[in-house]
């Protein structure tokens, strides 16, 4: 076997069948031996039914998806946590957080303190969100001060001490023994170490790493990348057919299939430079299809695609479905 932990199957080819035949190949027609890991568990479900259809009995292979994995990682290079903070959990420790710092920072304490927990929900509910895609991207959080007129008040304060509280949900996170999701892919990295022994790849028991060009229900929880423009966004998942020589990405390459997504899917935009958390949502939504579009899949869910969007972005969404 090769010392890569991990095989990276690729979604651009009629996907299930192909899988469904590299895991014969890997495994010398023992599907059981293998080791597979999906991004969610749908594409499990339709690769079942094509196993159905041959017929004859076989043992399956196993399958867990990519927070499992994390999670099982973390069980077995460090202490594993204890419980996996739910929403509630995550602004209930988050309210703490804030609470203690506001003692030394009266910008929070002035918006925060007498604040009850009903108020401080959705507040609490766009911070939890916001530093988990920071874990999950291994991004260490810096105070973003000067922000008044530029949002909302509370969310100005909450900016003015984004490093400290993300230092302070860590640190309790790590106090309680709880997890999120982008917690634990912070802490597998954090830990370190080799890849543990059930996830490891070996003769005859390859681990398969496979999934689907998706486009996701929670778009600034799984689909964006808020802190990066919009070119970074489209071509995130295509940057293979960008490679020059294999060692570095042709700005010129990029530049041009992101303008075509910006001209297919009628994105409004100041530049290709804009940061995409500034689009509307449904601008945001139309960069996310495009960049899937560019990886030419075979298969494209589309999971609500028109959540949380207002009317008119709506109806561009469906038109452009139908166009496709």
């Amino acid at each position: 076997m090769s010392g890569t932990p991990f095989s990276l199957f690729d979604w651009r080819k009629p996907f299930l069948p192909a899988l469904k035949d590299f895991i014969a190949r890997r495994t010398d027609g023992c599907p059981g031996r293998a080791l597979l890991v999906v991004p969610h568990n749908r594409p499990w479900r339709y690769l079942q039914h094509l196993y159905a259809l041959d017929g004859k009995p076989v043992l399956l292979p196993k399958v867990m998806t990519f927070t499992e994995l994390l999670g099982r990682w973390r069980e077995q290079t460090g202490e594993p946590p204890v419980h996996t903070a739910n929403s509630l959990d995550q602004v209930a420790l988050l309210r703490e957080c804030v609470s203690g710092l506001s003692r030394a920072d009266s910008d929070l304490a002035e918006r925060f303190s007498r604040m009850e927990m009903e108020e401080f929900l959705p507040w609490g509910m766009r911070l939890a969100g916001v530093l988990d895609e920071l874990f999950g991207y291994g991004v260490t959080a810096a105070d973003i001060a000067h922000m008044e007129g530029e949002v909302a008040p509370p969310a100005a304060a909450l900016l003015a001490a984004l490093g400290r509280i993300q230092e302070a949900y860590a640190s309790l996170l790590r106090e309680r023994g709880w997890t999120t999701p982008g917690f634990d892919a912070c802490e597998a990295v954090r830990l370190g170490g080799e890849v543990p022994e059930s996830l490891r790849a070996r003769d005859g028991r390859p681990v398969l790493l496979a999934g689907f060009a998706l486009l996701t229900e929670a778009r600034r929880a799984t689909g964006l990348f808020g802190i990066r423009n919009i070119r970074d966004n489209t071509v995130i998942s295509s940057l293979p057919k960008h490679l020059m020589a294999h060692i570095c990405l042709n700005e010129k390459s990029m530049r041009k299939d992101t303008q075509w997504s910006i001209d297919a899917m009628r994105i409004k935009t100041p530049s290709q430079e804009t940061k995409i958390r500034s689009l509307s949502g449904g601008n945001q939504q139309k960069v996310i299809l495009g960049r899937w579009l560019l990886t030419v899949p075979k298969v494209l869910l589309l999971d609500e695609p028109t959540r949380g969007i207002d009317v008119g972005a709506k109806y561009e969404i469906y038109q452009l479905i139908i166009d496709l």
